[in-house]
């Protein structure tokens, strides 16, 4: 099982009996889907923020964010070998909403509270840029 996750945090996005029926009652189940969950945030997020720093936090220090990424996440990837007509729209929905949100932050469209990259000086390494080009006219004047 991942270090950031635990099965408690599943209550109230999978019961535990259909946890336990999904996987088996085998919690390495769980692996695979937090993993690809994990690395999916990572894609979207380890160029702007110190993404490392944030999987290694446990406990009540976890970003609720973060927190919320990887169950909606990993619950879809649960679901993997499950067929389609008995995924409970929910699941999807949160899944989807969870990759547009990831989508924004690794756009600069979204900003998440999480340490941002730095250089050995201690500067921000990543720089997000607000707002557009002058308007142009098609005036001749």
């Amino acid at each position: 099982m991942s270090t950031f996750l635990t099965k408690d945090d599943y209550k109230g996005w999978l019961s535990t009996d259909l946890l336990d029926q999904i996987t088996g009652g085998d919690d390495t189940a769980l692996d695979n889907p937090e993993l690809m969950a994990e690395q999916r945030i990572k894609d979207a997020t380890l160029a702007k923020y110190n993404t490392d720093a944030e999987f290694a936090k446990s406990g009540s220090s976890r970003n609720r964010t973060l927190l919320r990424w990887m169950l909606s996440i990993a619950c879809y990837f649960i679901y993997h070998d499950i067929a389609d007509d008995d995924i409970p729209a929910r699941v999807i929905k949160d899944y989807d909403d969870c990759v547009a949100e990831l989508e924004k932050v690794a756009a600069g469209k979204l900003s998440v509270d999480f340490d941002r990259l730095t250089e050995t000086d201690g500067t921000t390494t990543t720089l997000f840029k607000y707002g557009s080009d002058t308007a142009r006219s098609h005036s001749p004047y």
